[in-house]
């Protein structure tokens, strides 16, 4: 019996990886470049010729790459980030552009993020295998994939996907330290990784050490023996917080330089960080920053229902196993413990006052994988009540059922993410009425400057022979981003994007209402000729205009 446990552990463990790295390789090829490509698509080729000169210094017993004049030429380029995820997707590069030459340099950055965001889902079905069981340790990962937030940022050169792996893969260390002590040493460089990669993977201690605390005080044990355990935390938890940091050090050269100072200027980066611009509720916020509810109600109107309804039972069943069970596993109770604290601290966090909140749900990316395993516990409570029900008590009628209803559940919320693809960061649910409710509330329709594979096409295929574009309202964006469309051969480099509209023979307005000055250029336009508009769910995310009036 246990080897055919096993046995089925591996095989649905081989199962879903393929399934979910496949739909993370096939959704690949139309996803827009983001405001965020100038920079860690430009960091991620600078970094990697430092990689490339250190490794050749080492190897060739030289070490002019390792000095620091070298180093600080290389790495200060986007300084105010660590370099985890930038360094994966100079690896991309260097392996599938520059060696195997079988991708473009955009599709090469973002293969390291797409296998991050796959070894996350692989890493929740292994945590949530032997505690839970198997509907919720395949239900979990599947509920992650078909979010549609998560599903485009698993795909851009950009630092919060990969935030939220390591984010993960440092509690499931954590956990796995629990009953094997060798995994403390991993928690820590697990740890490391985490701090390396964004400024959130420090948060990860918190709620390690609110679970400690929480499963000491659960016990009802007497003050004597609570004193004690407090005096002799998990070794893990102490290599975490010691360790942790400097792993993160050593994994960032800019850092080996100047390190107190440095490191000094990228806390005060975090402490004064720069507002964005974020339209909420019908009102733009910048300074000061949005209400603090703001990253509660946009991860409630972006995420599926169905998933929200088994999270919100989760929840439930999870509180209830915390305050009135009594013969819950020890495992299951810590699980639960550890599961929940890490949901409401990575979502509370952003919530909190003079935190940054802008750009939809990204970030806050750390949240979604908890939300998802609250979701998959909701979900296997659902479907054996169900199940009991209809098919009295044969387990084997029971797991059959589950699986169908899983099955058919991740397929509808499957066939609205194909459905919407590759336009993920304009879908909201049901609850609030799609994109067309979201747009008639007041939230953002679309963000990041995002350059569509659509309008690159039409421009290519309008006008084989060039024209001058100019975009409103942020030209300055989509300038700086189009080299990397000529590089990889998906805009003719004919299609000139032009520095002044009044240079422009089309003008591309972008209907993101964040823009103070959108509401006056769209009432400008109305009297030009419209020549193209690209429409989603009855919702258009961009015009394009000839640059003179229809009156002139």
């Amino acid at each position: 019996m246990a080897l055919s446990r096993r046995r089925t552990k591996w095989i649905l463990f081989t199962a879903l990886v393929v399934v979910y790295g496949g739909a993370q390789w096939i959704g690949r090829r139309d996803v827009a470049l983001t405001d965020d490509a100038y920079q860690y698509l430009g960091a991620a080729q600078v970094y990697k010729a430092w990689y490339i000169d250190a490794f050749r210094s080492v190897v060739g017993g030289r070490n002019g790459a390792l000095r620091q004049d070298a180093i600080d030429r290389h790495f200060q380029v986007n300084n105010v980030h660590p370099p985890m995820a930038k360094a994966l997707m100079a690896a991309g590069i260097a392996i599938f552009h520059d060696r195997l030459q079988c991708l473009d340099e955009i599709e090469a950055a973002r293969v390291g993020v797409l296998c991050l965001s796959t070894l996350l889902a692989a890493l929740m079905f292994l945590m949530c295998w032997p505690v839970y069981g198997p509907a919720v340790a395949a239900a979990a990962p599947l509920f992650l994939l078909v979010m549609p937030r998560f599903f485009f940022d698993s795909h851009i050169e950009s630092l919060d996907v990969a935030c939220a792996a390591t984010y993960f893969m440092a509690v499931f260390c954590f956990w796995q330290s629990r009953r094997h002590d060798g995994w403390a040493a991993a928690a820590a460089l697990a740890a490391g990784l985490a701090m390396s990669t964004k400024v959130n993977g420090v948060l990860v201690v918190v709620p390690l050490t609110l679970a400690w605390w929480f499963d000491i005080f659960r016990t009802r044990a007497g003050w004597r023996d609570a004193l004690r355990r407090l005096a002799h935390p998990p070794p893990a938890l102490l290599l975490m917080i010691a360790m942790g940091p400097i792993v993160a050090i050593l994994l960032w050269p800019w850092l080996w330089g100047d390190t107190i100072r440095r490191l000094s200027a990228y806390v005060a980066f975090y402490v004064h960080h720069h507002p964005s611009l974020f339209y909420y509720v019908g009102t733009i916020y910048y300074v000061p920053f949005a209400p603090w509810h703001a990253p509660l109600v946009m991860a409630a109107i972006t995420t599926p229902v169905p998933i929200l309804v088994l999270a919100a039972l989760g929840v439930a069943i999870v509180v209830r196993r915390q305050t009135r069970q009594s013969n819950v596993e020890p495992d299951v109770r810590a699980l639960d413990a550890l599961v929940i604290l890490n949901a409401l601290v990575t979502i509370g966090a952003v919530a909190l006052p003079n935190v940054p909140k802008y750009g939809g749900v990204k970030l806050f990316l750390p949240f979604f994988p908890f939300l998802a395993i609250l979701a998959a516990v909701g979900f296997d409570a659902a479907a054996n009540a169900a199940a009991a029900v209809a098919f009295g008590i044969g387990a084997r009628w029971r797991a059959a059922a589950s699986a169908a209803a899983l099955a058919a559940l991740v397929g509808s919320m499957g066939w609205t993410l194909a459905h919407i693809h590759p336009y993920e960061l304009s879908y909201y649910n049901a609850m609030i009425g799609g994109l067309r409710g979201a747009d008639r509330l007041g939230f953002e329709t679309q963000y990041y400057d995002l350059w569509y594979l659509e309008l690159a096409r039409w421009l290519n295929r309008t006008y084989p022979d060039g024209v001058h574009v100019f975009f409103q309202p942020n030209n300055t964006e989509y300038l700086r981003h189009a080299a990397w469309y000529y590089e990889a051969g998906r805009l003719n480099r004919n299609v000139v994007i032009v520095r002044q509209e009044s240079d422009a023979d089309i003008v591309v307005l972008t209907h993101e209402r964040r823009w103070p000055q959108y509401g006056e250029l769209r009432e400008r336009f109305r009297t030009h000729r419209a020549r193209h508009e690209l429409v989603v769910e009855g919702v258009p995310l961009l015009t394009v205009y000839d640059a003179k009036s229809s009156d002139d």
